[in-house]
């Protein structure tokens, strides 16, 4: 089922001949603890969320949040890494990520009112997925670089994007 799947939205997404390695990224995702997890909790999957905060909009795509209760944290957020790199390029990127998680984990809180105790990010590769998980003091201080983010760009925006040109 998962290789039909996979044909199938290769084909959708324009990436014909890609089945293969998007059924084993697949394969990894659901045989990682966290997706696992998840599969008997109750979820929403690539869920939009934008949320004004502090003059900004946080937006973005979620790849998966679930209720990780009774005797979970809250609302664990999931974000899928597909990165095919090596243990240090890998630590380096995770610390980019983590500001990405925490702005996901902080837009979910302001957008259902609920707690989010973890945010993971899934690196997946056709040999296996590796987690990095942000709970507690780590999550909290990078919700909390994501405020003062959102503050500095608040007060000193950044400049628009250079216009595209139109095609003659």
């Amino acid at each position: 089922r998962i290789d039909a799947t996979a044909a199938a939205q290769a084909e959708a997404e324009g990436v014909l001949g890609h089945a293969t390695p998007i059924a084993a990224l697949a394969r990894a995702a659901i045989a990682s603890p966290t997706i696992a997890r998840a599969a008997t909790r109750a979820y929403w999957r690539e869920s939009y969320v934008a949320v004004p905060f502090d003059g900004i909009t946080l937006e973005g795509y979620i790849d998966l949040v679930f209720r990780d209760e009774p005797d979970g944290d809250g609302l664990v957020v999931v974000d899928y890494k597909t990165d095919s790199v090596d243990a240090e390029t890998r630590a380096a990127r995770t610390v980019q990520y983590r500001i990405q998680a925490a702005a996901y984990a902080l837009a979910v809180a302001e957008a259902t009112g609920e707690r989010v105790g973890r945010a993971v990010l899934c690196f997946l590769d056709p040999a296996g997925s590796i987690e990095i998980e942000f709970a507690g003091s780590d999550l909290a201080d990078a919700v909390a670089e994501v405020r003062a983010l959102v503050e500095a760009e608040r007060d000193d925006p950044s400049p628009p994007p250079a216009s595209v040109p139109a095609e003659a």
